[in-house]
């Protein structure tokens, strides 16, 4: 225990001194585009390498020089061939490792244990993921490259300036350090490299996976929380700009809008599959964890992986749906802003009108993120995995608390 020790603690000083190499960069270079050109590149290989960025992304223009703020929206996306030839041999390849983990550890009856058979289960049902990407790739790539038309319109405003936040700095860099200690720990605790690599693909997976879902949902929220920002700015503005920004405003807004809605629709099942199967996991190493308290069984190595994998996944749902939250207050806002505005310019008949036409119109933007249409996708979320895992724990320990009264 003293050499596992050892190593955790030096696993953790390795951690701790990146993060703060990390937190000195982002300090120095946080209005700087170049690290965030490096982030969406970084974010970009890493989808890319599991199966979850088949398309092509304008990478040349990162590493150009002199890349300042504002030629962030230059960035572009587009339908590239190779890449879903590499999703389709990845899902191949997810098969093919999927087979062998199961025949790897058949015993002499013919039955796997019951974690290879969720892990055979879990591969099996992330294989279908990159099939999707391939398939239904030309709506995200849509949302990616609307985020260029929707600065490019707001940036004609008088008062437009993009809010600045390192949400997603933090998002991207968090998951991938929690995904590095999950890595060394079963490296570390793991022996059998099966299972190792039945257990990393599935998590590695989802993990990427709802990460770039909040990432995208934190730049349309920026842009909308911008949006509003202009807004208040208008009611000290000349009054032969309003009408103008007012058009712009209107224009990104819808087109925001719309983005959400195609966001919600590409993400809903990849996301709604990722949620229950990490769901699963989780109501199994919290029954085992509580097994250990209420018997004599010792307490293995590998619960330590099941606690990193407990905060990974209280991490990816909390970060999810409060992105999801945000953008749909900052959505909600627009409406109360411009009834604002509505009080202020009651003298100017034109603005009044413009005005009155964008706020009618809002009643039909209504904007909503669920999985599938079944539940949604906001911090409400959170109470029903919550309430579901408590629910299924009480029944486990139940089971066998009235299992060990009859031995």
């Amino acid at each position: 225990m003293l050499f596992v020790g050892n190593k955790i603690r030096v696993t953790l000083k390795q951690t701790y001194q990146t993060g703060k190499l990390l937190i000195a960069i982002m300090s120095d270079t946080s209005e700087n585009s170049r690290f965030y050109a490096y982030l969406l590149f970084a974010e970009h290989f890493t989808s890319k390498l599991i199966g979850l960025s088949s398309w092509k992304m304008d990478t040349v223009s990162i590493f150009r020089k002199n890349l300042f703020c504002t030629q962030l929206t230059t960035f572009s996306y587009k339908l590239s061939i190779i890449g879903s030839g590499y999703n389709i041999l990845l899902v191949v390849f997810y098969v093919l490792c999927d087979i062998f983990i199961i025949k790897k550890n058949l015993n002499e009856t013919n039955k796997a244990p019951v974690s290879i058979k969720f892990a055979f289960f879990s591969i099996l049902c992330i294989s279908v993921i990159p099939v999707i990407y391939v398939i239904r790739q030309k709506i995200l790539i849509s949302v990616k490259n609307q985020i260029k038309d929707v600065d490019n319109e707001l940036m004609s405003c008088l008062d437009y300036k993009l809010v600045q936040n390192n949400i997603n700095y933090w998002t991207f860099i968090i998951n991938n350090v929690l995904i590095y200690c999950w890595i060394v720990f079963m490296l570390i605790f793991e022996s059998l490299w099966v299972e190792i690599i039945s257990m990393l693909i599935p998590m590695i997976f989802g993990s990427i996976l709802i990460v770039q879902y909040a990432m995208i949902m934190n730049m349309i929220e920026k842009r909308f929380k911008s949006i509003n920002v202009t807004l208040l700015k208008l009611k000290s503005s000349m009054h032969r700009t309003i009408f103008n920004d007012i058009s712009s405003i209107k224009f990104a807004y819808f087109e925001l809008c719309d983005m959400c809605d195609n966001t919600a629709d590409f993400y809903g099942i990849p996301t709604l599959i990722v949620i229950i199967l990490f769901s699963i996991r989780n109501i199994s190493n919290y029954y085992e964890i509580i097994l250990v308290f209420l018997s004599e069984i010792e307490m293995q190595n590998l619960f330590y992986c099941s606690g990193i994998f407990a905060v990974q996944t209280f991490f990816l749902f909390t970060t999810l749906t409060t992105s999801v939250t945000r953008l749909l207050k900052q959505n909600e806002e627009t409406s109360r802003i411009i009834n604002q505005l509505l009080d202020q310019f009651t003298i100017n008949q034109a603005i009044t009108e413009k005005l009155s036409k964008f706020s009618s119109d809002l009643w039909h933007m209504k904007v909503e993120f669920t999985l599938c249409d079944i539940v949604p996708l906001d911090c409400s979320l959170l109470t029903i995995i919550s309430g579901t895992t408590v629910t299924y724990l009480i029944i486990a320990v139940q089971f066998y608390l009235n299992k060990t009264d009859q031995e």
